[in-house]
């Protein structure tokens, strides 16, 4: 089945209409898109557009920064993918991470896939032209520039107020949370009520109501704007989002890093990611949708974290016990050997007293052979026991201080 010829002049328009820019696109053989890396009208999120292998887009803008990948068949890296699975949580929308050589396109725990970065051409570039960058502090980088922001807004517009920064939300105790949920079927806010669907109010507006087939009759995401047409298109006008649809605060950004496909991160730059059908259905609000996907991304590699911690915790404390139990079989099997040296030394003392009477009687003579090989044998064993004891305590020394610095380096990571 060929794929249906969508224009890339038509996908940047759409994208301007509504408000989007697009940064870069992802591009598998001869220029064709796989993702569109775009960011929001208002607050700048990037995030990316996913391009389904039933259409077809051509990167045709020169200006736009294309990147190229490639699919391998295997090994894939299970660690990145674990933390992709641990870092979805709840989120309904699907996360792509881009780190230093792969793009990991994470569906579910049973499609992922994984591109190798390519354009090397590009690499071999960045390596000879762009200069190393000399190590700064980011504190006093960030420092320098609110200074000169500041010197900037009072010589253009001293009236020009500081944008709002989200302050982080303390986490409510877990009595307080079913209450909440009662109360919330109370009439709310108009920021707290769910948001309505997107789908039929873009539908509505759209410039074509048609249902579109293509050659198998299989029907086409709602993406008409976007199919290829000599025809000439019609000037159509749009509001952009308002600003009252997206929350008036500042969050972090989340641009994608210059040269990151050069550099040695492993887990990456991890955005939320909306097939191209979607995104054309949800574009006039989706915004507000990619800034809560972010947060919650955000949100959930806290709790990554806190987990792992408590596993820690939980692994000291189990390691505690493993070291207490291995000391005391270390100390058993040590009492163990004393214990033996002790009844040796009776064996010898013993004998001695024997051999003694023996040599004192000549009607024992004929005994005094056996005596001398009891005491040969106490001896050796009292030896080889010692040598024993003394192995035993070299190598309890050897594994607590194996421990030890094990521990120390660890808190040195």
């Amino acid at each position: 089945m060929s794929a249906v010829k969508l224009a890339f002049g038509k996908f940047k328009t759409f994208l301007e209409k509504h408000g989007y820019s697009l940064s870069s696109v992802y591009c598998e053989s001869e220029s064709q898109i796989k993702f569109a890396e775009c960011r929001t009208p208002q607050k700048q999120k990037t995030f990316m557009v996913c391009i389904p292998s039933k259409y077809s887009l051509i990167a045709t803008d020169p200006q736009i920064k294309t990147l190229y990948i490639n699919a391998p068949e295997e090994n894939l890296n299970s660690r990145q993918i674990r933390y992709l699975a641990d870092l979805k949580g709840i989120l309904d929308c699907d996360l792509i991470a881009i780190s230093g050589s792969e793009l990991c396109w994470y569906k579910n725990p049973d499609n992922v896939i994984l591109y190798e970065l390519g354009d090397s051409e590009s690499k071999e570039e960045v390596e000879s032209d762009e200069p190393e960058p000399e190590e700064e502090v980011e504190g006093d980088v960030v420092s320098t520039l609110e200074k000169e922001t500041i010197k900037i807004t009072k010589r253009i517009d001293p009236t020009l107020k500081k944008p709002k920064i989200k302050t982080e939300k303390k986490p409510e105790p877990e009595e307080s949370e079913e209450p909440e949920l009662e109360e919330s079927e109370e009439p709310q806010p108009e920021e707290s009520k769910p948001k309505e669907p997107q789908p039929e109010e873009s539908e509505e507006s759209g410039p074509i109501e048609l249902i579109f087939e293509d050659e198998e009759g299989e029907p086409i995401d709602d993406v008409t704007e976007f199919i290829e047409s000599e025809i000439p298109e019609e000037s159509e006008e749009e509001e952009l989002i308002q600003s009252e649809d997206v929350p008036d605060h500042v969050t972090r950004s989340n641009d994608h890093p210059n040269n990151i496909e050069y550099s040695d991160i492993v887990l990456g730059m991890v955005y939320p990611a909306i097939e191209l059908g979607v995104f054309f259905r949800k574009a006039k609000g989706y915004e507000k949708d990619v800034i809560v996907a972010c947060e919650q991304i955000d949100e959930n590699i806290q709790g990554i974290r806190k987990t792992k911690l408590k596993e820690i915790k939980d692994l000291c404390q189990a390691f505690l016990e493993h070291a207490e139990k291995r000391i005391n079989e270390i100390n058993e099997e040590e009492k163990n050997l004393k214990n033996s040296l002790i009844r040796l030394t009776v064996i010898q003392i013993q004998t001695e007293a024997l051999k003694k009477t023996v040599e004192s009687n000549p009607n024992l003579e004929n005994e005094i052979s056996e005596v001398e090989k009891i005491q040969e044998q106490t001896k050796q064993s009292i030896h080889e026991l010692n040598l024993d004891f003394l192995r035993l305590q070299d190598s309890t020394d050897e594994l607590l201080s194996n421990y030890q610095s094990s521990i120390k380096e660890l808190m040195e990571l």
